[in-house]
């Protein structure tokens, strides 16, 4: 596993000029928020990220995300932020949602492309945001993230469809890997001939 970004604030220019804080091997100063004394990554901890993100997994991403809509639930805000800047730097679309149910009222569930969700939320959990879609006829290739890990809860969710299920702290090559394979998914079978 890559190792995890700290949250901690750190010297601007000692972050711009490490590579250590890149996480896509392409220096940005637009990911590091200021603060107080400083500034830090706009990537919080709960990302692991990698210097040695291979340029081509980043120009692969890049030409997958032309027009791809990938939406991003979690209750918690940071996170959702978090990984909706991180897959926007990627250069897909993203619509970012507190809520199962705020996403199921959007008008782009259909046009979904990826769905990155957390397991744990109130009112709808993850899983059964994928049960209730699944019964609804939508085939959204669906990533799950949970800080809680349970191997059966993965096993099920695995079983019955979902394409990753990812513990926190993310690894950022795994859920990149994970995007890559659910829009690789998501294209119409008659693309692919």
């Amino acid at each position: 596993m890559a190792s995890i970004i700290p949250k901690h604030a750190i010297n601007c220019s000692e972050a711009l000029a490490s590579s250590a804080h890149n996480i896509v091997a392409n220096p940005d100063p637009c990911r590091y928020t200021i603060v107080p004394g400083g500034c830090r990554p706009r990537y919080n901890d709960w990302i692991a990220g990698s210097a040695a993100l291979e340029m081509s997994a980043v120009r692969e991403m890049r030409d997958l995300s032309s027009k791809t809509l990938i939406s991003v639930i979690d209750d918690d805000e940071d996170f959702r932020a978090t990984i909706a800047d991180l897959m926007q730097a990627m250069g897909f679309t993203i619509e970012a949602f507190s809520s199962a149910v705020d996403f199921l009222a959007s008008p782009n569930v259909r046009h979904t492309s990826c769905l990155i969700t957390d397991v744990n939320m109130p009112r709808m959990t993850g899983t059964e945001l994928h049960s209730h879609l699944v019964g609804s006829g939508y085939d959204i290739p669906m990533i799950l993230i949970t800080a809680y890990p349970d191997d059966s809860a993965r096993t099920r969710a695995l079983g019955q469809g979902v394409v990753c299920y990812l513990s926190k702290p993310l690894d950022v090559e795994a859920l990149f890997g994970c995007v890559r394979s659910a829009l690789q998914r998501s294209i119409p079978k008659e693309n692919l001939s």
